[in-house]
């Protein structure tokens, strides 16, 4: 470092000046919304993520009952259960809003 100042113009015209204010609430937005969604999946029992994770994955509700060795109706209660907490009206959903924070 040579211990000097920089000095910078930075022109009103350019793009990414104008673009700053409207790209910072974006980020503030994004950051909420993430944090409003991990705050909703804190609400969940352990037995509700387990088979959010497995159907957000891909498995069927038979598969995720046999997998977690439960029955297919308990499987479906569970899952009913943390689409309610989430506020989502099916796994798509909360996969979206999940990953879109």
């Amino acid at each position: 470092m040579s211990g000097r100042a920089e000095i910078f113009i930075v022109d009103d015209d350019d793009a990414a000046v104008r673009d700053a204010p409207t790209m910072l609430r974006e980020a503030a937005g994004k950051a909420a919304s993430y944090q409003s969604v991990s705050s909703v999946l804190a609400t969940l029992t352990k037995r509700e993520r387990e088979v959010l994770i497995l159907a957000i994955s891909g498995h069927a509700s038979k598969e995720i009952a046999h997998r977690l060795h439960i029955s297919y109706r308990k499987e479906d209660i569970h899952r009913a259960h943390a689409l309610k907490k989430t506020g989502a009206s099916n796994i798509l959903e909360l996969a979206r809003n999940i990953c879109m924070g």
